[in-house]
């Protein structure tokens, strides 16, 4: 389960400006883990959860699927070079940010979103 999860966040009617600068820290207790695999409690940092939850909810990517895709099996780089890796169950590509992109995607985002 996990203790702050997406799916126990009221959507807002409407996207908000701080929607799009907002980050959040989720704490997965990892009932599906594996020792060798990843540790039974993790966290990560979601950037605008409440813009991605949308754009996911759009494409119809169900929250519980989301999570679970993510926290069964670590992801793994896909290809060299690129900061892109893939869930192990081969539904989301992820991307490492450094501070720099971080600010790049908050300049963006709106405009993506929309």
């Amino acid at each position: 389960g996990v203790s702050r999860g997406l799916s126990q966040v009221p959507l807002p009617v409407m996207l908000l400006p701080d929607d799009f600068k907002a980050s959040s820290k989720i704490k997965v207790n990892n009932h599906l883990f594996n020792r060798e695999n990843l540790p039974s409690h993790f966290k990560f940092k979601e950037y605008c959860p409440q813009v991605f939850r949308n754009l996911r909810e759009r494409f119809g990517v169900d929250d519980q699927d989301y999570q679970v895709s993510l926290a069964r099996s670590p992801p793994r780089w896909a290809g060299s070079g690129h900061r892109l890796l893939l869930s192990a169950d081969r539904t989301l590509v992820l991307k490492e940010l450094s501070s720099e992109d971080v600010a790049d995607v908050h300049g963006l985002l709106a405009h993506y979103h929309q």
